[in-house]
């Protein structure tokens, strides 16, 4: 017997980060993912909480389908997804039949309804962080629920490492490794869920340090610097483990002018008794307003805070255009990479807390 085919009204496509239903929303359809992979959140004071992730096969959305309630999730689009949509008229019409989907549907509601209060507690606490530079009333910290941890970017950058140990097929460009086996290291060995997996992985991406794309039914990922990734862990452990106003914490405009003194690093004769470089502020401020029209560049006084964090020594002002400063060179770049994970978690986070 051939497989019915749903009717073309009923089926829906959505982008990657598409919703496809609100928390709060009133609900008159369940669906049933045929591709792509949707994530469930809840909203928990001004963020999200993970619930789960939805695959292929699957079904959704069924809880408040059958009950009347409004939607206790949201649900968004990781991927580009194609979904049939069940309506009330269907599943009713169809209900006698027992056809596969409803078996599926049964099996999800009850295993939800199982353990769902406790899944619930767990996420909460799992997604629960402090910003010990909050102060308004002399407290010095509040509680706020993330998205994303270092934590969870670390097991990530770990369950990389494993799987390339493991069965990475090295080349010139990389280490080749599949992504679901990733997945599946992150999220059952290390309790990361699958959505944050995806997230991680494209921050790597957006470093320069992986590359995803196809082969066959599967999805693969090459990785430039797998050592790399085993600094970058020990540089965030090191950095959880010092006290919060010790911590090598900058500004999103340090970072950028980092990202300006870093291109001429390499030009500089580097000094042999202390392994440093000596840099004119005013020099490269004034060659990054002429190579890029629009930019403002930067001030001597704007480095301060990296010298106050350690990463360049204190200013030399000779004249009204030698402004100097010393660095170096391998901490100092190196510093800029793993800053830049750091960042996009805070980016990320700052996203995902946004009312859809």
């Amino acid at each position: 017997m051939q497989p019915t085919v749903p009717p073309a009204n009923l089926i829906k496509r959505l982008k990657k980060g598409e919703l496809l239903f609100s928390e709060g929303e009133r609900s008159s359809s369940m669906y049933l993912v045929t591709s792509g992979a949707i994530r469930l959140f809840m909203r928990k004071g001004s963020s999200n909480v993970e619930v789960d992730t939805v695959r292929s096969g699957q079904i959704l959305g069924e809880l408040a389908f059958l009950d009347g309630n409004p939607r206790s999730l949201s649900g968004e689009a990781l991927t580009p997804c194609e979904l049939v949509e069940i309506s009330g008229a269907t599943f009713l019409e169809t209900l006698a039949k027992a056809p596969e989907w409803l078996k599926i549907l049964l099996k999800t509601v009850v295993g939800r309804l199982r353990t769902a209060d406790a899944r619930l507690r767990q996420l909460e606490a799992a997604n629960q962080g402090i910003d010990y530079n909050f102060k308004p009333g002399g407290t010095g910290k509040r509680i706020f629920y993330q998205y994303l941890s270092w934590h969870e970017f670390m097991k990530v950058c770990a369950a990389i490492q494993l799987e390339a140990l493991r069965a990475g097929k090295s080349d010139v460009e990389g280490v080749e490794v599949f992504v679901q086996n990733i997945t599946l290291y992150a999220h059952s060995v290390f309790g990361v869920p699958s959505s944050k997996v995806d997230c991680s992985i494209e921050i790597l991406e957006n470093m320069n340090l992986a590359t995803r794309f196809s082969e066959k039914t599967q999805q693969k990922a090459r990785f430039k610097e797998i050592p790399f990734l085993d600094r970058l862990i020990r540089y965030l452990i090191e950095e959880n483990r010092l006290e919060p106003s010790k911590r090598h914490q900058i500004s999103e405009r340090g970072l950028a002018i980092m990202k300006m003194i870093a291109p001429v690093i390499p030009q500089l004769p580097v000094n042999p008794t202390t392994g440093s470089v000596t840099v004119n502020l005013i020099e490269v401020s004034q060659s990054v307003v002429a190579a890029q029209p629009g930019e403002k560049g930067f001030r001597p006084d704007d480095v301060m805070e990296l010298i106050q964090v350690g990463f360049m020594g204190p200013l030399q002002a000779n004249s009204a255009t030698e402004v100097l400063s010393t660095l170096i060179p391998t901490a100092f770049l190196d510093q800029i990479r793993f800053l830049e994970p750091v960042f996009a978690i805070h980016a990320l986070n700052l996203q995902k807390s946004k009312v859809s």
